[in-house]
Parts: C-alpha cells; structure tokens; sequence
C-alpha cells in the first residue's frame, strides 16, 4: 500500500532512527514509526503547505521539532498537535534574485528547496530557490539572517558539516558558509 498520494519529495531519518519524515507533492508530512512501520502522523490541511511540500527536517537533540518547506515559499514549523507556525520567505524591493543571464534580471521565486537543522537543533537553515540562504530561529521561525552571494541560481541543497553549513545549487556550484553557532559568515568560500 502506498504511503503518500502523490510523489515523495525527501524522507530524512531521526537521529534515533525511530521515526522518518516524509515530504510530498500534495504538500503533506508523513510521520512514519521505523520500528513498526505504521504512519503515525499527517500533517497536511489548512495550517499545511498550498503547494508541493519539497524538504523536511527533524530537529536533533529535542524531543519534537519538524519543519517542511515548499513550493509555497513556505516554511512551516510542526507542532505535535497537528499546529503549526508558517514563515513565508518573501522577496524584498531591494533584495537581488539569482539568475542573471546576459540582460534583464530572471526573477526566481524564493521557493523552499532544502531544509537542515543545526546539531545544536538551535538554527534551522532554507536554501531557496532565489539563491539565498537563510538562517531560521528553529523555535520561533525569526529570520536571523538571509545570504547572498555564494549562487547565481536556486540553492537546491543545503547540509551542515563540522567546517561549516554546505550549500549546492542550479549554479552547478557548491558553497562553503562558516558558521559560528550564532551566524554564517557573509561571504562563501
């Protein structure tokens, strides 16, 4: 029998290995136990994504902590109860779009490709789709910083190292971004 209704997007794992998490087109999460191989969760609805649902995280080192972004230019922080807190990534009149090619300027939509939580599972990381990088407060949604600069198109993963938080895009290009515990520095390496 099939898990989603449409198609699965990411399914990332929890530090324990009890439970995944299930990103898909219709914009639903699914949480699955490991152990049993049951759904225990759906988190969809009027509170959930309007569009695809591409990337999910699980906060490490905390006992609930689930964010999903989307097609939606949503990023949508879970509560266990089914609530849940939507952060819309919005383009600013003065903020730049990647995807400048040979003339006028491509406007690429800040869409939510990827999603990573910090280890701390302090900071919760967006990689979006206009090629900036934005760093969440993981348990109020603040926006804490929005990066610039490392992509010239849709920053289409993102993942933490021990040297730094690493981000690859439709660039053909992947950034290396320091990061202090409390931000990234501005430019990549």
């Amino acid at each position: 029998e099939a898990l989603a209704a449409e198609e699965i997007n990411e399914v990332v794992v929890d530090v324990a290995g009890r439970l995944a998490a299930v990103a898909e087109d219709s914009g639903a999460v699914h949480l699955v136990n490991l152990h049993t191989w049951r759904l225990e969760r759906t988190f969809a609805g009027k509170r959930g994504h309007t569009n695809l649902c591409s990337s999910v995280a699980l906060r490490p080192g905390r006992d609930w902590g689930l964010a999903s972004g989307g097609m939606d230019a949503a990023v949508i922080l879970w509560q266990r109860s089914g609530r849940a807190h939507t952060v819309s990534m919005r383009t600013q009149d003065d903020e730049r779009s990647a995807g400048v090619v040979h003339g006028p300027q491509l406007c690429n939509p800040p869409f939510v490709h990827s999603l990573v939580y910090a280890p701390s599972g302090e900071t919760l990381f967006a990689g979006l789709g206009d090629g900036s990088l934005v760093v969440l407060n993981a348990a109020t949604g603040e926006q804490l910083q929005r990066l610039r600069g490392g992509h010239a198109a849709a920053v289409c993963q993102v993942t933490c190292a021990p040297c730094g938080v690493i981000t690859g895009g439709n660039d053909q290009a992947i950034c290396l971004w320091r990061y202090t515990g409390k931000e990234l520095s501005e430019r990549p390496e």
